[in-house]
């Protein structure tokens, strides 16, 4: 009989499997081969029904006659300018895979960017001068295969534009070190102003991008003539950037609703999200852990002439919580932090790189770790491919398969969210039946054909039946998935026939 092996064993395994990886130079190949899959995997994430947020921005889109009208008639928060101009251009095309698809093609970029960020790293190449490759390979296993990054980066939102515009004026950033004259101010500033554009969550990295070069030009001595001149260069287009978008656009804006959720909880989910843990620790324990990750991984480049830890300290979390504390947020979501979770792994990403430069125990302990961050992963990527962010137009299908009646009625449990999805794809589903929908709490005596319940990811399903104010019976008919983070499970409920016993 052969046995499993034992801890010593599985630690046996992986020390045997990281030498005869490490003994060897890895090819350039081989992490363009990783980029490659990302974008696979988020391409086929990307296929599926629209869920609210995208649906708002495309509906809210066709009364506009002009692409100016973006900016100056589509005051809402879920308008993320940039991308809501990539939706303007596509809508020809009426396709949800296409309008998806440059979000995808801006996460798998931003792979490619954490993994070129690795490459680059001064502290690890100072110890192993001929493994660029190899940190490149495991950076990008370690952004490519986060279900958060997963998730918003092939989602028709502005969060996986924000992140790789970010990333690219990072990586101009380590590029330059911020040299005065450098021509990567050419790179940097416009990236950070088209960051913005894409989404204000990327003034974290406008900050962190502020605080690294004011270190760096204090150290270098610079006068003050100088020093104004650089951050013209620098950081002057960012900056007007992020004024006139909040002048122009975000003061005015309509806030996006929600289920209001403590930020301790929306932080540990991001944490597991993000990085594969298990949502079983706890709010309170995945954030220490996280922390404690990154306040690890961040101590060889204190200890060190390498000062890209104001960076990632500033942008990653010094910001987010200044704007926290000054502007606080009753309605917090996951996405918020997306960039923030980015910079968590391109850190983490660079102390697996330095880890792996090391020892044969040092190499091991960096397949454990990318392997048990992909094995977190991988469930949740799955459940995304299958149930994707919701299964909308296969229930409206069904409705409209068994009706009854030349024209179906349908209402729900909330009229905004459920309401704006059915006359989205009511249109869309094939049919011989027409699909209307009623406001909730609209009707007196016989009720809707249909009743919708939606269900966020924490919360638990409703009972089978149930009778509305009007003595109508309602009994569940089927229940359609949904991945976390966006959309929602919908539970279909058929009006019963008055004369069937209630429940």
């Amino acid at each position: 009989m052969t046995r499993a092996p034992g801890r010593g064993g599985a630690r046996r395994q992986a020390s045997s499997l990281a030498m005869s990886l490490g003994s060897k130079p890895w090819p350039w190949w081989a992490a363009a081969w990783v980029v490659a899959g990302a974008f696979v995997l988020r391409a086929l994430a990307a296929r599926g029904d629209l869920w609210l947020d995208e649906i708002f921005t495309l509906t809210a889109m066709s009364s506009l006659h002009s692409p100016v009208e973006i900016v100056t008639a589509l005051h809402h928060e879920n308008n993320h300018l940039l991308y809501s101009l990539l939706l303007w251009i596509l809508r020809p095309f009426d396709s949800e895979w296409v309008y998806r698809l440059p979000a995808a093609a801006a996460g798998a970029g931003s792979v490619a960017l954490g993994a070129w960020i690795a490459a680059a790293d001064g502290q690890a190449r100072a110890h192993d001068k001929g493994g660029a490759p190899a940190r490149a390979v495991i950076a990008a296993i370690l952004l490519g295969a986060s279900y958060l990054l997963v998730h918003y980066g092939s989602e028709a939102r502005g969060y996986s534009l924000a992140v790789f515009f970010s990333l690219a004026a990072l990586a101009a950033a380590h590029r330059s070190g911020f040299r005065p004259g450098s021509r990567w101010a050419w790179v940097y500033a416009p990236a950070l102003a088209l960051a913005l554009l894409s989404h204000a969550l990327a003034i974290h990295a406008v900050a962190g991008g502020l605080a690294w070069s004011l270190v760096r030009w204090r150290r270098a001595g610079l006068s003050f003539g100088p020093l104004a001149l650089s951050g013209l260069r620098w950081h002057a287009l960012p900056v007007a950037t992020a004024v006139a978008l909040y002048v122009g656009f975000l003061r005015g804006v309509m806030g996006a609703g929600g289920n209001p959720d403590p930020v301790l909880s929306v932080l540990g989910r991001t944490v597991a999200y993000a990085s594969g843990l298990p949502l079983g620790l706890g709010a309170g324990g995945l954030l220490a852990l996280g922390l404690a990750s990154i306040a690890a991984c961040l101590l060889p480049p204190l200890r060190s002439q390498d000062d890209s830890w104001i960076f990632y300290l500033t942008a990653a979390l010094a910001s987010p919580l200044a704007f926290q504390l000054l502007l606080p947020r009753t309605v917090l979501f996951e996405r918020y932090f997306v960039l923030t979770a980015t910079l968590a792994l391109v850190v983490l990403a660079r102390g697996f790189a330095a880890l792996w430069t090391f020892s044969g125990a040092g190499k091991a302990a960096t397949v454990i770790l990318l392997a048990a961050s992909v094995a977190g992963n991988v469930p949740r990527i799955v459940r995304l491919l299958v149930e994707q962010r919701g299964q909308y137009s296969a229930a409206l299908a069904r409705i409209a398969e068994v009706g009854p009646g030349p024209v179906v009625t349908v209402s729900g449990d909330h009229d905004f969210r459920n309401g704006l999805v059915v006359e989205y794809y009511a249109s869309r589903v094939e049919r011989s039946n027409r699909i209307v929908w009623v406001p909730p709490g609209t009707w007196r005596g016989v009720g809707p054909d249909w009743f919708l319940v939606h269900r966020f990811e924490s919360e638990g399903p409703p009972p089978p039946a149930f009778v509305d104010t009007a003595d109508n019976v309602y009994r569940l008919d089927r229940e359609y998935l949904s991945a976390p983070l966006s959309g929602w499970r919908w539970f279909t409920f058929r009006r019963a026939d008055r004369t069937a016993a209630p429940p």
